[in-house]
């Protein structure tokens, strides 16, 4: 008995590492500074970081080639499916949910579909001439704003350093007619 109590921890350990990896193994799928799904590995042989990067590869093309695309999700024998303009994006597979907390492969793709297609709208509006104007213009005023401080700051430095030197001239003649 006492000889299984430590081959068990020992046996196990490399269990609850293998766990802890894949648990750690999470890459965001970020478009338009907005985080879609958070994709797990490894999945056929792919990492998170690989999947995640491919996928956001697959939604910045489709976009490219038509702003307007629609997202959908589908379900396939490895997991829920969504596509943006009839493209592939990414698969939420069984390693992508928590099922302990009642999430399913189309729960989460349902979620991700809602955040892309908020994300696609931002990124529609931020390629906007209206956007872009406004961005520009918020930059000058930014600039401005930063040139009017350095040029105070220069002044200010001059002023103070002005009245150091009639201080201490002061000080030094007070100083000198003492004795």
């Amino acid at each position: 008995l006492g000889l299984l109590a430590l081959a068990l921890p020992a046996a196990l350990a490399p269990l609850a590492v293998a766990a802890q990896d894949l648990q750690r193994q999470r890459a965001p799928v970020i478009i338009a500074n907005r985080t879609i799904i958070e994709l797990r590995g490894p999945v056929a042989g792919y990492s998170a970081e690989e999947r995640a990067r491919n996928s956001i590869e697959r939604i910045e093309a489709a976009l490219d080639a038509d702003p307007k695309a629609e997202v959908s999700y589908g379900e396939t024998e490895e997991g829920t499916r969504v596509r943006v303009g009839g493209r592939y994006a990414f698969i939420v597979s069984r390693i992508d949910i928590d099922p302990q907390t009642g999430e399913t492969t189309q729960l989460v793709a349902r979620e991700a579909v809602r955040r892309l297609e908020q994300a696609i709208a931002e990124r529609r509006e931020q390629r906007s001439p209206r956007y872009m104007a406004t961005a520009a213009g918020l930059a000058a005023a930014a600039t401005l704003l930063y040139g009017a401080l350095v040029w105070l700051l220069y002044r200010v430095n001059r002023w103070a350093g002005l009245r150091v030197a009639v201080a201490a001239e002061d000080r030094a003649r007070r100083l000198n007619l003492r004795g």
